[in-house]
C-alpha cells in the first residue's frame, strides 16, 4: 500500500479507546520517542514542544513534553556530519543551530541504541505514549543493470560514508572501513545521477587534496585523495539541463575546481520554448537552468578563445622560428590537468567489463517531452571508464517493526501518520523527514515535513479521552535501556566527541579531524557496545 493511495486518511484520526481521564492525564508530561537524531528528529522535536507550549493548553494536552531522541549511531546528527561533503562548511554549520536545539533541557538524546536490534518498537512504545521515524535515508538506491555488480561500481552513499568517516559497529558487506584505502586508481570514471549527491562526489573525486586540509577529513582519506590517478570524469544525467536537480551553489562550487575544465555539448541546450517556460516557472529550476547555460557560454567561449589561440601560433610558426612557436602554442593551448564532461539526455544500459572488472559503461541517448518523460533513442555510445558512481538516489534504512513502502522508499504513512499493510492509521505511530517523504528536499523541507506530523499528532492525541498518556509504565525509557545493559550517550558525550576531534586536528596542525572509530567514539560518547554474555542476557530478556 503506498502513500498517494492512502491520502484519504491524511486528516481522519484513528479511533482511540477511552483511557484515564484527561484532567489525570494532564499531570505529567506528554512522553514521545523519535527515532533518528538528525534534522528531521532535531527539528520535530523542537516544533512539538514550540506547539505544545502554544496550543497544548487549549488543546488539553499539557504544555509540555519529554521526548527522548534514539540515536543508533554514537554522535548525533546524521546527515549533516556522515551526508554533507567534507567541503561545505557552510552547511556544516546547521550542527550548530541543531546543538542549539538539541540543548533544551525537554529533550534527551540517547546515542548508541539501535531500534529493532538492542530495543524494539512495542519495547518503546511501552514506556512513551508515541513513537516517530525519523530515520532519514542512508542507503544506496540499487543500480540495476547489467554488469552493475562488477568490480569497480560503487554506490554513492558507500562512497560519500567512506571519506566523511562513518563509523560501523557491526560492518555490512557494502560497507568501506576509513582507515583502509578507496581504490583511486581509474583514469577515467564515470558518475551517475542528475542531483547534488552527484555533484559532491564528482566534486571531492575531481577537488585538490591539498583543499581538504582545512577541513575535518581525517589525513588518511586526505592522503588517499592525493594518491588519485583520475583524468577523465563523466557526469551523465538521464534528461537535459531543464529537468536536472542540481543545487546552484553545488553547480558554482563545481566551476571554482582548480585546473579542472568542463566540458559540455552546447546542442543539449537547444530546447523548446514549453520546456523552458516550464523551467522558468519554478524559481529554483529556473536559477539552475541559468547557471548550467552560464556554464555552457564560458565553455563555448573558452573553446572559441583556445581555438584563435592555437590558429594563431599555427600563424606565428609559419613565420618565425619553429622551436620559439612549439614552445609558444604548448603554453597557450595546455590542457588543466584534470577534465569533467557533463553528458545530459544520457542514460547508463550496460556495465562492460573484463573478468568482473569495470572496462566501460554503455549508454544510450534520451530524447524528453515537453512533460520531462523521457524515451530511449537508436543512438548508444560507450564511454572507457575503469570505476563507476552510482548516485540515483538514497533510501531509507527499515526498522523492524515499521511499515516499509518498497516503491516510493518511505515508511508507509498519510500526512506522518504511519499506516498498517491495510491503510489503516497505526495507533500512536509517525514518521517525519526523508523517512516520510523520501530523499529529495534540504533542510526547508524538513521543517516543513515536521510541522505537518506534528500537526497529525496533536490532532489525534487531543481526541483521546487519556489525551494521549498512552504509556503503559512508568519507567523512563533512558532507565528502561539500562536496566538491559544499554550505555547510551548523551548530549554532553557528544561534546567530548566535538573536543577530541578538535584536539586531534590540532595534533597536526588543522583546526580538526574526524574520529571514525566506532568504539573509541563510544566511549567518549559514554555508549559501550554490549559484548559475550551481557549481549546474549539482553537479547534473552527481551
Amino acid at each position: 500500500m503506498t502513500t498517494n493511495e492512502n491520502e484519504t486518511n491524511a486528516t481522519a484520526a484513528p479511533e482511540q479507546p477511552a483511557g484515564q481521564p484527561a484532567s489525570l492525564a494532564t499531570q505529567r508530561p506528554l512522553r514521545v520517542g523519535v527515532v533518528g537524531a538528525g534534522p528531521a528528529g532535531i527539528y520535530f522535536s523542537d516544533i512539538l514542544l514550540r506547539e505544545l507550549a502554544a496550543k497544548g493548553e487549549a488543546l488539553g494536552l499539557g504544555t509540555q513534553a519529554r521526548i527522548d531522541i534514539v540515536e543508533k549511531l554514537p554522535v548525533p546528527y546524521g546527515l549533516v556530519r556522515y551526508g554533507v561533503a567534507p567541503d561545505h562548511p557552510f552547511v556544516r554549520m546547521i550542527v550548530g543551530a541543531l546543538d542549539k536545539a538539541a540543548s533544551n533541557p525537554h529533550m534527551h538524546l540517547l546515542t548508541g541504541v539501535s531500534v529493532g536490534e538492542d530495543v524494539s518498537v512495542e519495547h518503546i512504545l511501552q514506556h512513551e505514549d508515541v513513537l516517530v521515524f525519523a530515520t532519514g535515508a542512508t542507503l544506496d538506491r540499487e543500480l540495476t543493470i547489467p554488469g552493475a555488480q562488477s568490480l569497480g561500481v560503487h554506490g554513492a552513499a558507500d562512497f560519500v560514508r567512506w571519506y566523511n568517516g562513518f563509523p560501523a559497529k557491526q560492518p555490512t558487506p557494502d560497507y568501506q572501513d576509513p582507515s583502509t584505502d578507496w581504490d583511486l586508481s581509474a583514469h577515467d570514471v564515470a558518475v551517475i545521477g542528475g542531483g547534488n549527491v552527484a555533484l559532491d562526489v564528482t566534486r571531492m573525486l575531481l577537488r585538490d587534496p591539498e583543499a581538504l586540509v582545512s577541513t575535518d577529513a581525517s589525513e588518511h582519506v586526505i592522503d588517499n585523495f592525493r594518491a588519485s590517478q583520475l583524468r577523465r570524469l563523466h557526469l551523465l544525467v538521464r534528461r537535459g539541463p531543464a529537468q536536472a536537480k542540481f543545487g546552484v551553489k553545488e553547480l558554482r562550487e563545481l566551476q571554482k575546481l582548480a585546473n579542472v575544465r568542463i566540458v559540455l555539448d552546447p546542442a543539449d541546450f537547444e530546447l523548446d520554448e514549453i520546456t523552458t517556460a516550464r523551467a522558468y516557472q519554478d524559481h529554483d529550476k529556473a536559477q539552475m537552468l541559468g547557471e548550467l547555460i552560464h556554464m555552457r557560454d564560458v565553455f563555448v567561449e573558452a573553446t572559441s578563445a583556445a581555438s584563435a589561440a592555437s590558429d594563431s601560433v599555427a600563424s606565428a610558426a609559419n613565420a618565425a622560428d619553429t622551436s620559439s612557436a612549439s614552445s609558444a602554442g604548448a603554453s597557450a593551448t595546455s590542457a588543466p590537468e584534470r577534465e569533467l564532461i557533463l553528458h545530459f539526455f544520457s542514460n547508463p544500459e550496460e556495465v562492460l567489463n573484463d573478468n568482473g572488472t569495470v572496462t566501460g559503461l554503455k549508454i544510450r541517448r534520451m530524447k524528453v517531452d515537453a512533460d520531462g518523460t523521457a524515451q530511449p533513442t537508436e543512438h548508444t555510445e560507450t564511454l572507457p571508464v575503469q570505476a563507476i558512481y552510482s548516485a540515483i538516489g538514497y533510501r531509507p534504512t527499515q526498522v523492524e517493526g515499521a511499515p516499509y513502502d518498497d516503491e516510493h522508499f518511505v515508511i508507509t504513512n498519510a500526512a506522518g501518520r504511519v499506516l498498517s499493510d491495510e491503510g489503516t492509521p497505526v495507533e500512536r505511530e509517525y514518521v517525519t523527514g526523508w523517512a516520510k517523504r523520501g530523499p529529495v528536499g534540504l533542510i526547508g523541507s524538513t521543517k516543513s515535513d515536521a510541522k505537518q506530523t506534528v500537526a497529525a499528532l496533536l490532532e489525534d492525541l487531543s481526541q483521546r479521552a487519556d489525551k494521549g498518556r498512552a504509556a503503559v509504565s512508568d519507567e523512563l525509557l533512558s532507565d528502561y535501556l539500562i536496566s538491559q545493559g544499554l550505555q547510551p550517550g548523551n548530549l554532553d558525550g557528544w561534546h567530548a566527541v566535538e573536543q577530541a576531534e578538535s584536539a586531534a586536528g590540532q595534533s597536526v596542525g588543522r583546526a580538526m579531524q574526524r574520529i571514525y572509530d566506532w568504539q573509541i567514539l563510544s566511549d567518549l560518547s559514554h555508549c559501550e557496545p554490549l559484548a559475550g554474555d551481557d549481549a546474549d542476557a539482553a537479547a534473552d530478556s527481551e
